[in-house]
């Protein structure tokens, strides 16, 4: 029997992050880990929490990452859109903790964290559940959810009564 752990919004929380994990009693060889995306922002050190998923990623590929909406701010600051936005919502702990470890002259966010945040996926299925960072939008096919909602969707998911 697998058993599913999930792991919500670690905003940048590092030490938090390793307690956590510390207290899962997982058995790798038949457990599923699923982090459902906000790994940084707001807290001091979402540097560390990348930095350890990465590792984890490494040890045990089996491991899912989903996108969170943090996630996407992220990708959008770095694009040039919606700055302050990004900024507002704890981007600025994000940027100041890459800051802190980075290589002067290099781009805050090394490259191999820009390869995890490019690989995040917006969700995962299994045959009993569906994981995804915000919610769905009802009567609309997995397939055909729009980012937005799987990123942002709140109230009219939460406040559904379709079973989903």
């Amino acid at each position: 029997m697998q058993r599913i752990f999930a792991v919500g919004d670690v905003h940048g929380c590092h030490d938090r992050l390793l307690d956590l994990l510390d207290r899962i009693p997982l058995d790798w060889s038949r457990d599923q880990l699923v982090f459902m995306g906000d790994y940084i922002d707001r807290g001091p050190q979402s540097f560390e929490v990348v930095e350890h998923l990465i590792g984890l990623q490494e040890l045990h590929p089996s491991i899912v990452f989903l996108k969170g909406n943090h996630e996407q701010m992220l990708a959008d600051y770095l694009s040039g859109k919606d700055r302050m936005l990004y900024l507002y919502n704890g981007g600025q702990q994000t940027l100041e903790s890459y800051l802190r470890r980075g290589s002067p002259g290099e781009f805050p966010i090394p490259p191999h964290h820009r390869r995890f945040f490019d690989s995040l996926r917006l969700y995962y299925e299994t045959e009993a559940y569906i994981f995804v960072h915000a919610g769905l939008r009802q009567g609309v096919p997995l397939a055909e959810q729009g980012p937005e909602d799987l990123l942002w969707i709140r109230e009219s998911f939460i406040d559904s009564q379709h079973p989903f």
